[in-house]
């Protein structure tokens, strides 16, 4: 596992391997739930890391308005 998230075996992670791993597992986490929402009508709010074209598109194509900040 350590290797397929490219640390090295017996080593501690640095902070900005670290960071990089639980960034792109939120990313994945909210498209997961996104998917399950039916967001007609609502408004969307979310950081800076969320606000990605991708997701900002899908968004809009399930009839939301996003904002993020």
């Amino acid at each position: 596992m350590c290797e397929a998230l490219g640390i090295k075996r017996l080593t501690t992670p640095s902070h900005p391997q670290l960071h990089r791993i639980f960034a792109a597992l939120e990313v994945q986490a909210f498209e997961a739930v996104l998917e399950s929402l039916d967001l007609k009508g609502q408004i969307v709010t979310g950081d800076a890391l969320l606000a990605q074209r991708d997701i900002c598109r899908e968004i809009k194509q399930k009839g939301a308005s996003g904002s993020s900040g």
